[in-house]
């Protein structure tokens, strides 16, 4: 897996000085196109079935999630919403407006939890990284002290 370097501001103290974290770099996308023929290689299964499959599961999920369910699907893990929230002095006090930031999560299972431990991580050098104020995904470093439940 390759990373590269950015700077940036700390979450937690904007008046801080600036500290320098590993960011991961993704060399390219594969498409639904892409996996649902490796799929369809690997299962016997023509890889149209694959993407139908593929498109009803994301048609789906959300379904069950909203309900208030956790999505086990296997080995590959567990999915289910997420939120931050703000907290109150007492328990009468929190109300649904404490409640921030829903996000989906993904628990892995055995086999995902596998295929993480032998990881390596190669520095891959991006010509003019700026400052990194914000970032579009947050799969980095960013040091949080949300609550989550």
């Amino acid at each position: 897996m390759y990373y590269t370097i950015v700077k940036r501001n700390n979450p937690q103290d904007k008046k801080a000085a600036k500290k320098f974290y590993a960011k991961p770099v993704w060399l390219q996308e594969v498409t639904e196109s892409e996996f649902a023929n490796e799929i369809s290689e690997a299962a016997s299964v023509n890889s149209a079935d694959v993407v139908a499959v593929i498109r009803a599961f994301v048609r789906l999920l959300p379904k069950w999630l909203k309900k208030g369910n956790r999505v086990r699907l296997g080995d590959f893990g567990l999915i289910k919403l997420s939120f931050s929230a703000t907290g109150q002095e007492t328990k009468e006090a929190v109300t649904t407006a404490d409640i921030k930031k829903v996000r989906i999560a993904l628990v892995p299972g055995s086999s995902l939890k596998a295929l993480v431990q032998d990881v390596t991580f190669e520095h891959f050098e991006v010509q003019d990284v700026a400052d990194d104020e914000s970032s579009e995904d947050e799969d980095s470093t960013e040091e949080s002290s949300e609550s989550e439940s």
